[in-house]
């Protein structure tokens, strides 16, 4: 079962000879049955692999359907396979078998979106204990090296988007001084069950340290779904920037002659002129009257102008979601309320019908 045990490695770590041994077989560990009252059978318990402990119990903690299984050989080449929670418990024998050849063997949710899960690197019991204070309990902590950590925090049940988790990781692991070349959306972890054959880790004895699991609950994080609020809100306000500093400098690209019949074109030129009259620091939201002011001026329709808004406008994209076309619809009514553009229209009018008299 899945509970807040370690796994049941005696020695933290392994040589050559016990690697070949584990090949071999399960540990010579049996359980003995309970005896009937007739005393004439005995129920004795299989033996169990220890390796395949340690990776049940920490799928189990992930609780994902499909993973990738990382296997790294001693020369640099990775092998990736993507296999279910079953497929990978019976690729194990191959599994040690690369692992005592010197690869090391790496995990991580699969699919194109964020299984709810992040990786937080390189922690120590301090910074684990503060991350459980936070209400950022992990839901597995593998133990990569002697006293080196690595926690798996379930976020939440639903899939993210590789943005949103992505800024969640980064941002917990800059609070507890994690790794944060290894906050992403998707960072390859330590499976346990196997010895990490990083030559640094090596002891004197020339022995590996064995990847061990010392909690797997699976639990969600009590403040998960707030830190992945605040990393969506966060995305929405990158992603905001990001369109106005283009729509900016799409304006500041646009050719300088006037488009009669090309709204867009015209909002972006006169952008441009006002950009470089008032500075980059001028009110947005008021040159968006002023544009549509002088365009309304010369014939062009409301909706030309709240078009041209949606498409070009600075402003728009750091509005409130549900209010951009709101913005729009606003601005243009209040500018065709404004007298000089009535006048305007006014006169239009008159000209026109003059001319059909004639």
């Amino acid at each position: 079962t899945v509970d807040g045990g370690t796994d049941s490695f005696s020695d933290t770590t392994a040589g050559a000879t016990d690697r070949i041994v584990d090949l071999a077989g399960s540990t010579d560990r049996h359980a003995a049955g309970h005896h009937l009252a007739d005393h004439q059978s005995q129920s004795i318990q299989q033996p169990l692999d220890r390796t395949t402990l340690a990776v049940r119990r920490q799928l189990k903690a992930m609780k994902c359907d499909q993973f990738e299984v990382g296997i790294r050989a001693s020369d640099g080449r990775m092998i990736i396979r993507t296999w279910s929670q079953g497929e990978t418990l019976k690729s194990v024998p191959w599994l040690k078998r690369e692992n005592a050849k010197g690869a090391d063997i790496y995990i991580r949710p699969a699919g194109d979106q964020n299984q709810g899960l992040i990786l937080v690197d390189d922690l120590n019991q301090p910074q684990l204990k503060k991350m459980k204070t936070a209400g950022l309990a992990p839901a597995a902590v593998v133990e990569t090296s002697p006293q080196n950590y690595q926690a798996w925090v379930r976020l939440s049940d639903q899939p993210l988007s590789p943005a949103v988790a992505t800024t969640a990781s980064k941002g917990i692991a800059k609070y507890f001084n994690a790794d944060l070349n290894s906050a992403d959306w998707r960072h390859f972890g330590r499976l346990a069950g196997f010895t990490n054959r990083k030559p640094e880790h090596i002891s004197e004895t020339g022995r590996n340290p064995w990847v061990l699991c010392h909690k797997a609950n699976g639990q969600q994080a009590s403040q998960g779904q707030a830190v992945v609020q605040k990393a969506q809100q966060a995305v929405i306000n990158h992603e905001a920037q990001a369109e106005r500093k283009a729509r900016l400098t799409a304006a500041q690209r646009s050719p300088g002659r006037a488009y009669r019949y090309a709204p867009i074109l015209e909002y972006q030129r006169q952008l441009k002129q006002l950009t470089a009259r008032y500075g980059a620091s001028m009110d947005i939201s008021r040159a968006d009257y002023m544009i549509c002011k002088t365009m309304a001026k010369r014939g062009y329709s409301d909706q030309q102008l709240i078009n041209a808004l949606e498409k070009a406008s600075p402003e728009l994209p750091i509005r409130k979601a549900g209010h951009e076309k709101d913005y729009c619809q606003r601005t243009v009514r209040a500018v065709f309320k404004d007298a000089e553009v009535q006048q305007q229209l006014a006169a239009q009018q008159r000209s026109r019908g003059r001319s059909l008299g004639r």
